[in-house]
């Protein structure tokens, strides 16, 4: 379908720039059938939303939007009676309906996989109303999960990856600010941290690409080499 894009003749290294273009140039004459959806994960703090801007460089026609932004639309709709965890901060949610025999982060861990389900489906809803409609969406946001992605990908028309941030103090800046004017306490970033951890090791599971939060050209190239296998689908 899209052969003519990038040329026969020019199937191997072909520039990340010529890539973006040739994509560029494909949805603008109508021959992408399915829109791009774009899935960036990684728990608050790590780049993601930095990173959607500079896809939103590269490609054309496309709508970004954040899963928190999401939770915050569901929360008119839900109650919280019904869905406590959709509720809760993400670095309080060790205390939301705890469970006495868990620890602190077993228990963050297990309200956040809660929040993010209830999440997730509206985020599915989403990707079909994209093709529907026929638009391009990044979606990002730490409640996009590697079991997500993974079960997504059959779609054809899904590039995911996950952002972290390896250093722990520059985590510790990077939650507080400037995306994110917040001042966690101790206890709040130690729940913060555990759920980044989780994520990470749930993408590593998954074997979802994971970059660090500035290592944007590299996490470019590979949405270009995704691309690049689209354009020869």
């Amino acid at each position: 379908m899209y052969h003519s894009a990038l040329g026969m003749e020019r199937q191997h290294n072909v520039p990340m720039k010529e890539i973006f273009r040739a994509y560029n140039d494909a949805w603008e004459a109508g021959q992408v059938e399915k829109p791009l959806v774009v899935l960036i994960g990684g728990n608050m703090g790590t780049g993601k939303s930095t990173f959607a801007k500079k896809i939103e460089g590269q490609i054309n026609h496309m709508n970004g939007v954040s899963s928190g932004v999401i939770r915050s639309i569901m929360q008119a709709y839900l109650s919280s009676e019904d869905n406590p965890f959709l509720f809760g901060h993400t670095y309080q949610l060790d205390k939301v309906r705890p469970d006495l025999s868990l620890t602190a982060e077993e228990n963050a861990i297990r309200g956040f996989q809660e929040q993010a389900k209830i999440v997730g489906r509206a985020i599915a809803n989403l990707i079909r109303f994209s093709e529907s409609e026929g638009q391009q969406y990044i979606i990002d946001g730490n409640h996009i999960l590697p079991t997500f992605t993974v079960q997504q990908a059959a779609n054809g028309n899904i590039i995911s990856l996950f952002f972290h941030v390896s250093d722990f103090q520059k985590y510790r800046k990077m939650v507080s600010g400037p995306t994110h004017w917040r001042d966690l306490t101790l206890e709040q970033m130690s729940i913060t941290k555990c759920i980044h951890d989780f994520i990470v090791e749930q993408a590593e599971i998954h074997q979802q690409p994971i970059f660090d939060y500035d290592q944007h050209d590299e996490a470019l190239n590979y949405v270009a080499r995704k691309l690049e296998g689209l354009l020869r689908t």
